[in-house]
């Protein structure tokens, strides 16, 4: 199973490029990433956790986006999902609310509503008479804050160890008993994204190694005095 997918619905390319950044800085934390449009996208069943963005044109987001939260919600439900959406022009970005029905797949989901990002309006990119137009004007430019979009993006970079065992009994052909039993163990890097000025780095909280050496012992040691009571 593939960890996170990260999928974006967009129409100049903008928000797919903002995708294509938050994946890139979830995998700088050894994470498994998958970035793909969004109408390319049937279910989500493959991925652990899922990254959703879509371009935000007058208060409305694409609608391969929208299908793709509607025809996987229940499915998203057990998943860990976070929404953005990319589209204000200007330097002073004021926060966007996404469409109501957004809104209410998100609250049955259980995900917080969107963050906003700015958006990106150039003559080379703008397509549409109102937009090309918009693109001669003051409105022109990149509003897109790469600082905030790799530091949301850290925020998804949130990391866990989760372990289980198994165990069973049963007899032979010839009819003598025997016990066995199994640990398995998956880790992923956990700590903290240090921002200081334009340096970022990461400052593991543990020592994964060493951790998941320990707990391999520690459960190797349950499993025989399990089998010594």
């Amino acid at each position: 199973m593939t960890e996170i997918l990260v999928a974006y619905a967009t129409k100049t390319g903008a928000t797919k490029e903002i995708a294509e950044a938050i994946a890139a800085r979830i995998r700088s934390a050894s994470h498994e990433v998958v970035v793909l449009d969004a109408a390319d996208v049937g279910s989500v069943e493959p991925y652990k956790a899922v990254v959703l963005g879509s371009a935000l044109y007058a208060g409305r987001w694409r609608r391969e986006a929208v299908k793709l939260l509607t025809r996987n919600e229940k499915l998203l439900h057990a998943r860990p999902l976070w929404l953005f959406h990319s589209g204000p022009l200007g330097t002073d970005l004021t926060p966007q609310r996404a469409p109501r029905k957004v809104r209410e797949l998100a609250a049955r989901i259980g995900a917080d509503e969107p963050i906003t990002f700015g958006g990106r309006l150039t003559p080379e990119t703008a397509t549409g008479f109102i937009a090309k137009k918009m693109a001669q004007g003051p409105m022109a430019g990149d509003f897109r804050d790469w600082d905030e979009i790799e530091r949301w993006a850290y925020t998804i970079a949130a990391a866990s160890i989760s372990g289980g065992t198994g165990g069973g009994s049963g007899r032979d052909e010839k009819g003598q008993e025997g016990e066995g039993g199994g640990f398995e163990i998956s880790a992923k890097p956990t700590g903290a994204y240090v921002i200081n000025g334009g340096d970022v780095r990461w400052v593991p909280a543990v020592d994964v190694n060493r951790l998941i050496a320990t707990l391999g012992a520690v459960a190797v040691a349950a499993l025989f005095v399990a089998a010594r009571s």
